[in-house]
Protein backbone atom coordinates (compact mmCIF):
# COMPACT_ATOMS: atom_id res chain seq x y z
CA UNK A 1 0.00 0.00 0.00
CA UNK A 2 1.39 3.44 -1.10
CA UNK A 3 0.79 6.19 1.70
CA UNK A 4 1.22 10.02 0.98
CA UNK A 5 3.15 11.79 4.06
CA UNK A 6 0.98 14.50 3.78
CA UNK A 7 -2.44 12.19 3.86
CA UNK A 8 -1.01 10.56 6.80
CA UNK A 9 0.27 13.90 8.78
CA UNK A 10 2.69 12.16 10.72
CA UNK A 11 2.90 15.67 13.26
CA UNK A 12 -1.14 14.50 13.99
CA UNK A 13 -0.93 11.79 15.76
CA UNK A 14 -5.19 11.00 15.96
CA UNK A 15 -4.13 11.25 11.69
CA UNK A 16 -1.92 8.69 12.34
CA UNK A 17 -4.04 6.63 14.78
CA UNK A 18 -7.07 6.62 12.53
CA UNK A 19 -5.15 5.71 9.49
CA UNK A 20 -4.01 2.17 11.26
CA UNK A 21 -7.13 2.02 12.89
CA UNK A 22 -9.24 1.98 9.23
CA UNK A 23 -7.04 0.28 7.31
CA UNK A 24 -5.53 -2.62 10.64
CA UNK A 25 -8.20 -3.31 12.87
CA UNK A 26 -7.45 -4.44 16.35
CA UNK A 27 -8.87 -7.87 15.37
CA UNK A 28 -7.20 -8.64 12.44
CA UNK A 29 -3.62 -8.00 13.60
CA UNK A 30 -0.90 -9.90 15.30
CA UNK A 31 0.55 -8.91 18.11
CA UNK A 32 3.97 -8.41 17.02
CA UNK A 33 2.58 -5.64 14.58
CA UNK A 34 -0.10 -4.23 17.03
CA UNK A 35 3.44 -3.71 19.63
CA UNK A 36 5.05 -2.23 17.06
CA UNK A 37 2.18 0.09 15.87
CA UNK A 38 1.52 0.51 19.53
CA UNK A 39 5.06 2.36 20.07
CA UNK A 40 5.07 3.59 17.05
CA UNK A 41 2.01 5.69 17.97
CA UNK A 42 3.52 6.47 21.12
CA UNK A 43 6.19 8.57 20.18
CA UNK A 44 5.14 12.18 21.03
CA UNK A 45 6.93 14.01 17.64
CA UNK A 46 6.70 17.32 20.20
CA UNK A 47 9.35 15.70 22.35
CA UNK A 48 12.16 15.91 19.56
CA UNK A 49 14.14 18.96 21.07
CA UNK A 50 17.04 16.95 23.04
CA UNK A 51 18.20 18.19 26.23
CA UNK A 52 21.49 19.76 25.37
CA UNK A 53 20.01 22.08 22.75
CA UNK A 54 16.46 22.83 25.25
CA UNK A 55 18.52 23.39 28.77
CA UNK A 56 20.76 26.83 27.17
CA UNK A 57 17.23 27.98 26.17
CA UNK A 58 15.68 27.54 29.59
CA UNK A 59 18.56 29.28 31.15
CA UNK A 60 18.21 31.86 28.96
CA UNK A 61 14.86 32.71 29.52
CA UNK A 62 14.37 31.85 32.91
CA UNK A 63 17.78 31.48 35.36
CA UNK A 64 16.18 34.40 37.13
CA UNK A 65 13.15 32.01 38.24
CA UNK A 66 14.13 29.52 40.26
CA UNK A 67 13.06 25.68 40.02
CA UNK A 68 9.10 26.34 39.57
CA UNK A 69 9.81 29.15 36.66
CA UNK A 70 12.37 27.17 34.33
CA UNK A 71 9.90 24.48 34.72
CA UNK A 72 7.10 26.13 33.37
CA UNK A 73 9.17 27.47 30.48
CA UNK A 74 10.44 23.93 29.76
CA UNK A 75 6.98 22.53 29.38
CA UNK A 76 6.16 25.44 27.48
CA UNK A 77 9.09 24.72 25.11
CA UNK A 78 7.80 21.22 24.62
CA UNK A 79 4.48 22.36 23.95
CA UNK A 80 5.86 24.56 20.96
CA UNK A 81 7.89 21.95 19.40
CA UNK A 82 10.46 23.97 18.28
CA UNK A 83 13.34 26.33 19.78
CA UNK A 84 12.75 29.08 16.66
CA UNK A 85 11.42 32.39 18.33
CA UNK A 86 12.92 31.03 21.94
CA UNK A 87 15.24 34.11 22.07
CA UNK A 88 16.80 33.38 25.27
CA UNK A 89 18.63 30.58 23.35
CA UNK A 90 21.37 33.06 22.89
CA UNK A 91 21.56 35.17 25.66
CA UNK A 92 24.77 36.21 26.57
CA UNK A 93 24.67 35.14 30.15
CA UNK A 94 24.22 31.55 29.54
CA UNK A 95 28.11 30.91 29.59
CA UNK A 96 28.34 32.83 32.73
CA UNK A 97 25.44 31.06 35.20
CA UNK A 98 26.71 28.33 37.76
CA UNK A 99 26.62 24.90 37.97
CA UNK A 100 23.71 24.66 40.28
CA UNK A 101 21.49 26.47 37.33
CA UNK A 102 22.45 24.50 34.69
CA UNK A 103 21.43 21.29 37.17
CA UNK A 104 18.29 23.09 37.89
CA UNK A 105 17.96 23.23 34.31
CA UNK A 106 18.24 20.03 33.26
CA UNK A 107 16.32 18.73 36.00
CA UNK A 108 13.32 21.08 34.50
CA UNK A 109 14.08 19.88 31.41
CA UNK A 110 13.81 15.72 32.20
CA UNK A 111 10.63 16.87 34.80
CA UNK A 112 8.70 18.76 31.77
CA UNK A 113 7.97 15.42 29.93
CA UNK A 114 5.69 14.76 32.53
CA UNK A 115 4.49 17.69 34.09
CA UNK A 116 3.09 20.88 32.20
CA UNK A 117 2.70 23.77 34.64
CA UNK A 118 1.21 26.42 31.75
CA UNK A 119 -2.03 24.26 30.65
CA UNK A 120 -0.70 24.28 27.30
CA UNK A 121 0.82 27.08 27.29
CA UNK A 122 3.80 27.29 24.39
CA UNK A 123 4.26 31.24 24.27
CA UNK A 124 5.35 32.84 27.04
CA UNK A 125 6.78 36.86 28.07
CA UNK A 126 7.79 38.80 30.53
CA UNK A 127 5.70 40.85 32.97
CA UNK A 128 8.01 43.45 32.67
CA UNK A 129 7.30 44.44 28.67
CA UNK A 130 3.89 45.60 27.41
CA UNK A 131 1.89 42.76 26.23
CA UNK A 132 3.17 41.55 22.65
CA UNK A 133 1.15 41.92 19.43
CA UNK A 134 1.07 38.01 18.82
CA UNK A 135 -0.65 37.60 22.64
CA UNK A 136 -3.77 39.42 21.24
CA UNK A 137 -4.35 36.54 19.31
CA UNK A 138 -3.61 33.54 22.29
CA UNK A 139 -5.59 32.58 25.15
CA UNK A 140 -3.68 33.31 28.34
CA UNK A 141 -3.11 30.35 30.39
CA UNK A 142 -1.17 31.33 34.06
CA UNK A 143 1.35 34.08 35.50
CA UNK A 144 4.57 31.97 37.13
CA UNK A 145 7.10 34.59 38.59
CA UNK A 146 7.75 37.18 36.01
CA UNK A 147 6.49 35.02 32.95
CA UNK A 148 2.99 35.30 31.51
CA UNK A 149 1.73 32.38 29.69
CA UNK A 150 -0.26 31.93 26.48
CA UNK A 151 -1.85 29.41 24.29
CA UNK A 152 -2.44 29.34 20.77
CA UNK A 153 -1.13 28.82 17.06
CA UNK A 154 2.08 28.91 16.20
CA UNK A 155 3.47 29.85 12.57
Amino acid sequence: MKVSMKKLKLGNLDGVRGFFMRRCPPTQMSLPSAVAIFILLSINPAYAITEKEAVPCIIGEASNQGYIGMLAVAGAIRNRATLKGVYGCTAPHINREPQYVWNLASRAWRESSSTDLTYGANSWESIHFPEPYWAKSMVFTIQIGDHKFYKGGLK
